[in-house]
């Protein structure tokens, strides 16, 4: 069974944080079932049943404490019927072909990448997923194409100062062609966001503060020649 919602907003109307409202609009108006995987308060399915952007959802989690705060939230907005809870780690509660999407967000990259390691068979019959790092980037990018995924999208949710890249990745049937180093760096999708300089001049501003602390060895190299792209782009 597939929900008859088609998404038309590129950011629905919610509660959720410029953040999570973007993880939203990307899962699509084909999602039967959403599994959010790190539900922590269950923000996200909540929204999604709201919307009747899905039929139903699952919000795992590690934890027993963002689980029961979950549980809170989920009953507490009456969406406990097409609502379920499960404890462990990453796919771990999921039954393989399961969920038709699903979202990682929060949580640094090589996170991802291990619960993708851990999860591989699950996680790649989902139709797609939608993945949030709060740090290692260019590394998830890597390690993405290194595990067979095709990265099909990515966008940029602005919060102030801060910017947060989600990237929607589907699973592939061979080793997607790799990318330059430039563009694991930076994205391929981003240039025609709407904050897409000021999000360049964010990141080269904090690359320089890292330099001027005191960054050394392998980390200052790879600060600099970040720059010497970010710099390039903003001259684009």
């Amino acid at each position: 069974m597939k929900t008859p919602y088609r998404l038309t907003e590129s950011t629905p109307k919610t509660n959720l944080s410029a953040r999570l409202a973007m993880v939203l609009s990307m899962i699509g108006g084909d999602c039967a079932v959403l599994a959010d995987i790190g539900t922590d308060h269950a923000q996200l399915p909540v929204a999604a049943v709201h919307l009747n952007m899905v039929v139903r959802a699952i919000a795992c989690d590690i934890a027993p404490g963002p689980l029961s705060q979950a549980v809170t939230g989920i009953y507490s907005s009456k969406m406990g019927d097409r609502i379920t809870t499960r404890l462990g780690d990453g796919f771990d509660p999921l039954a393989e072909g399961e969920a038709d999407v699903a979202v990682i967000a929060g949580i640094g990259g090589l996170n991802i990448v291990g619960i993708l390691e851990r999860g591989s068979a699950k996680a790649k019959t989902a139709k797609r997923l939608i993945l949030q790092p709060q740090s290692d980037t260019m590394k998830l990018r890597k390690n993405l194409h290194r595990l067979g995924y095709f990265i099909a999208n990515e966008r940029l949710a602005r919060e102030g100062d801060r910017f947060y890249v989600i990237l929607m990745v589907t699973p592939s049937s061979g080793v997607p062609l790799p990318w330059t180093e430039r563009e694991y760096s930076l994205g391929r999708y981003l240039t025609n966001e709407t904050d897409w300089k000021d999000y360049l001049s964010a990141e080269i501003k904090r690359l320089e503060n890292y330099i001027t602390s005191g960054a050394n060895g392998e980390k200052r190299d790879e600060y600099e020649q970040r720059l010497v792209w970010l710099r390039e782009a903003m001259e684009e």
